[in-house]
């Protein structure tokens, strides 16, 4: 009899054991999918405020690099606590955010298409200008060069 409840007890470790290794790789999944929503969300948030209000600077730095060297000094420095890996995860979206905007003016420039000049004007550092999005009428123009082609 106790043989088979030595083998019933191994195979109860081995049970336990498997079930801690499918957590941990859960936590894992959960924690990646965790810091990809943080960085998207802020990157996003970084877009909307673009949109409504322009570029924001604040001393002719782009917010964006701002919030991003701000998070990332803040988690190098223990300010946020159990929490730095968020406020990483969030300093990648305020970067990407920033970059996205340099390769988009940069894009414009390679183009040299007329119609996206405005966009490689570059106020600031990385920062599209006001002026950034095309007319109507480039729209326009763009559409019927469009419609030439196909």
């Amino acid at each position: 009899m106790s043989a088979h409840l030595a083998k019933l007890n191994a195979y109860r470790a081995k049970m336990a054991a498997a079930r801690a290794a499918v957590k941990d790789k859960a936590e894992a999944a959960t924690q990646a999918g965790l810091t990809v929503a943080i960085a998207a969300g802020t990157a996003y948030a970084a877009g909307v405020v673009k949109g409504k209000f322009g570029p924001v600077q604040v001393a002719g730095i782009p917010v964006e690099a701002l919030a991003s060297g701000g998070l990332l000094a803040g988690a190098a420095f223990g300010a946020f606590g159990r929490y730095s890996n968020e406020a990483v995860a969030a300093a990648a979206g305020a970067a990407c955010a920033y970059t996205h905007t340099m390769g988009a003016a940069h894009g414009a420039k390679l183009s040299g298409s007329k119609i996206f000049q405005k966009l490689s004007s570059v106020s600031g550092i990385g920062a599209l200008p006001e002026a950034a999005v095309p007319s109507t009428a480039e729209l326009d123009q763009l559409i019927e060069a469009a419609q030439r082609v196909a």
